[in-house]
């Protein structure tokens, strides 16, 4: 039996034209290749390459876009229910992806995914 590391960023306060919200980064790993972002009673599930892209310059074209700027990092969040731009701390992303690499090094990513990958596809043929 294992546990699962499980990192959070400090509670994060992000701020929009309309106001401030509280949010916060988690990763486990057990899903070692998603980081969530949690902002007030809403979660966003994020890859974690796309956040690591992200703090470093402009990425995304869906419903997640991030584009850092010193000391800020921009996070624009859309669904059919809508659109936000906030903008939150990107010393704080950059130091809880820190932690998450440091927790569970791509190498060690790329061995759980193709173990799930495997033990899916086995899944998949026995139920053929």
């Amino acid at each position: 039996m294992s546990a699962a590391v499980v990192l959070a960023a400090r509670t994060d306060l992000f701020v929009h034209a309309d106001g401030e919200f509280h949010g916060q980064w988690w990763w486990s790993s057990d899903r070692p290749a998603e980081v969530h972002l949690v902002v007030d009673s809403a979660e966003w599930v994020i890859g974690r390459d796309l956040l690591s892209w992200g703090v470093r310059g402009r990425v995304g074209e869906g419903d997640v876009q991030l584009c850092p700027s010193k000391p800020g990092l921009w996070v624009r969040l859309s669904s059919p229910h809508g659109e936000v731009l906030l903008q939150g701390s990107l010393r704080r992303a950059e130091d809880f992806l820190a932690r998450t690499w440091k927790a569970c090094p791509r190498r060690v990513e790329s061995a759980a995914l193709d173990a799930a990958l495997d033990a899916f596809l086995t899944e998949v043929e026995v139920q053929r």
